[in-house]
């Protein structure tokens, strides 16, 4: 399909143009080919919805936001510049190698379909890990000196566990130690500029199947302390409605009510923070 679409815009012939566009559309069909090769009956919807999504996320992480596509335009930080440079270099290290056509027919347009074919793929959930394969994710408690925790409350558009509570956590980026995510999360989720010296690793352990949901991760659990200040204003996200200090007791109460997210027992049962 890649070496028919390169020959059905380097061919200046109508003739040529429409036997390679039939013979295209052929394969296509007997293949199950779309637009999202994520699609699955029933969710076209869905991903175009996500793919659309993919470029507003784009043009927030690069610097450009509701303005022109990202590529085109001045970006407003170093952070941005490297993102867009790196969201560049995937994508021609993709066209390169010819893995570009795993991603879709349409993500091989430009960066910006790229970057959004990708998105769309991660929010559908189409890519998942091999079996015995296990990604690396920290949460985050962040004590003061009176003895309270930062609590968060997550957004009301979070796909999963929306309005309820948590700490901060997330999945470890390539390239990044337990450690750096756990202090880029801190300071996406909730503003908070952590001290790699103020953290302490607590509690770890694989996680394959929690309740019937395969999890296929590593936990790392951290523990910083921290007294500075505190506002939503500082964090680079809005993944995250509220944050509030929380004793031991006030917590338990949201687990009793079912508004803590239930993979945090562990706060309680394994390690008695």
């Amino acid at each position: 399909i890649a070496r028919l679409e390169k020959d059905f815009n380097s061919t200046g012939s109508l003739k040529t143009k429409e036997k390679i566009k039939n013979i295209l559309q052929n394969k296509k069909d007997n293949l199950g080919y779309t637009r999202h090769n994520v699609v699955y009956k029933g969710e076209e919807v869905k991903s175009t919805i996500y793919h659309e999504m993919g470029h507003i996320v784009a043009d927030q992480l690069c610097g450009q936001i509701n303005g022109s596509r990202y590529m085109k335009s001045n970006v407003s930080s170093k952070e941005a510049k490297q993102k867009r440079q790196l969201i560049e270099q995937t994508y021609i290290d993709c066209v390169g190698n010819g893995s570009i056509y795993k991603i879709s027919e349409y993500g091989g347009t430009n960066e910006h379909e790229f970057f959004a074919e990708c998105y769309a793929m991660y929010k559908m959930g189409k890519e998942k890990l091999p079996e015995n394969m296990y990604h690396l994710v920290v949460h985050v408690w962040i004590k003061n000196s009176k003895g309270q925790y930062l609590i968060s409350q997550r957004s009301a558009n979070r796909p999963t566990f929306p309005l309820m509570w948590e700490c901060v956590g997330g999945s470890v980026l390539k390239g990044e130690s337990s450690i750096d995510g756990a202090i880029r999360e801190a300071k996406e989720e909730v503003g908070v500029e952590l001290l790699p010296d103020n953290g302490k690793l607590i509690f770890s352990k694989n996680r394959k199947i929690i309740d019937g949901k395969k999890f296929n991760d590593i936990l790392d659990v951290w523990l910083f302390q921290y007294d500075g200040d505190v506002t939503l204003i500082n964090a680079t996200t809005d993944e995250v409605k509220q944050i509030v200090w929380m004793d031991k007791n006030q917590i338990l109460d949201l687990l009793k009510q079912n508004e803590l997210v239930d993979t945090l027992k562990y706060f309680f049962t394994e390690i008695g923070l």
